[in-house]
Order: C-alpha cells, then sequence, then structure tokens
C-alpha cells in the first residue's frame, strides 16, 4: 500500500465496544489504519498488546493477528476460559495447515476450498471424525465473525456440510456379565426381588430405564 495512503491513528477498546468498531467510517466501510501503539486488545492473560495491521476491505490482515482479535472479542461476550482455549487451538491447527500446505491467503480472503483442504489435512493425520467437527465448528465461528465486522463479504463454510459422524452402536453388557450381575442379587428380600425383576424384564424387553421405572401394578398382565 502507498505510504501516502496510510493513516494512524489510535484505538481506544473497552468491554462495551467491539474490537474493530473504530477501524470503520460513518458509512460502516472499513478504513485504511495502522496501529502502531495503542491497547487495540488485551491478550489472553489479560495485558495490553501491541498491534501492528494494515486493515483495509482489500488488504492483508495477518492470520496471528486476526485469530489474536478474535480470541479478545469471545473474552468480551463472556466465554469461559475452556471456551478460548479450544478456539485458539483449533484455529491454531488451521494456521498451521495453511503453512505446511503451503495456501497463500489471509483470514479475509481465504477460499472454502482452503477449509476443505484442512478438513482433509486433520483426517491424513488421523484425526478422529468427531474431533474434525469440533474443529469444524471454531472455525466456522471465526469466519462468522470477519463477516460481521466487515472484514469479509462473504461466508466460505456457509453450505459447507459438517464432517459426517460414525454412526455406533450402544454399548450393551454379555450375558456372561449379567447372569453374574444377577447372582449378586437375594431373590428372598424384596429390594433384591423387585430389583431382579427389573433387570429379566429389561433385558428381555429392551425396555428404557424410563419405562420400567413408570411401571405400574395395573400395566402388567398377570
Amino acid at each position: 500500500m502507498p505510504q501516502n495512503q496510510r493513516k494512524a491513528f489510535k484505538v481506544k477498546a473497552d468491554a462495551t465496544r467491539r474490537p474493530l468498531d473504530d477501524l470503520r467510517d460513518s458509512k460502516g466501510q472499513t478504513k485504511t489504519a495502522s496501529l502502531n501503539t495503542v491497547p487495540f486488545k488485551p491478550t489472553l492473560s489479560g495485558e495490553a498488546i501491541r498491534v501492528d495491521a494494515c486493515l483495509t476491505a482489500n488488504a492483508c490482515f495477518a492470520w496471528d493477528e486476526a485469530i489474536e482479535t478474535f480470541l479478545w472479542s469471545r473474552r468480551v461476550v463472556g466465554c469461559s476460559e475452556k471456551t478460548l482455549a479450544w478456539h485458539k487451538y483449533s484455529l491454531q491447527h488451521l494456521l498451521r495447515c495453511h503453512k505446511t500446505l503451503a495456501l497463500s491467503c489471509d483470514p479475509t480472503t481465504c477460499p472454502k476450498e482452503h477449509l476443505f483442504a484442512f478438513l482433509d489435512w486433520l483426517r491424513s493425520r488421523g484425526v478422529r471424525p468427531t474431533s474434525i467437527a469440533t474443529y469444524f465448528r471454531s472455525i466456522r465461528a471465526f469466519f462468522r465473525w470477519l463477516k460481521s465486522e466487515g472484514l469479509r463479504d462473504d461466508l466460505p463454510t456457509e453450505k459447507m456440510p459438517l464432517p459426517k459422524m460414525p454412526e455406533t452402536l450402544p454399548r450393551t453388557v454379555t450375558e456372561e456379565h449379567f447372569l453374574k450381575s444377577l447372582q449378586t442379587l437375594n431373590p428372598s428380600e424384596f429390594p433384591d426381588l423387585r430389583n431382579l425383576a427389573l433387570f429379566l424384564l429389561a433385558f428381555d424387553s429392551g425396555a428404557r430405564l424410563s419405562e420400567l421405572l413408570g411401571l405400574r401394578v395395573g400395566d402388567i398382565d398377570l
């Protein structure tokens, strides 16, 4: 960007202002900015950091700065430390993928194809589908934030399907385990006799726990 088009200004951020509000003019357009001083945003430790960025509608917004600002915005709206750590971990993997595969883009221009490449990169590293879906939810939140802040006109995660989750059957007890459990009951005592009847009914019928507990004497046809 030509030097004469750059304009330095200070941003004062507080907890009641979104982190990029001061980067917009009266018409809502993103300003050209060189942020050379300023407590633009705190780090996750709460300390102010210096941010050097050139932000325009078409200029580069570095991945590290975009991720840090996104995390700050999530902290402002009250996300827990656990959620912040999850976002940071997921987005750092997205950045690592871009570096590993030499994908040339920045957060404001990252295309959908690069996000598909990221999901495929995770699969190639042996990441389970359930974990891949978790990564995807985080990057979807990140790009939605970029669009809401006016740093993107599009949403690359739109219409991207969640990674298909494997269908797993619930674990069941073996017959041997079941019979051993019955041997711990004493049918001569009412509580154990009741439990024995419930266990046998559940094993034979596959009834849900709520259905068993909802049984009444009138429900039984003797």
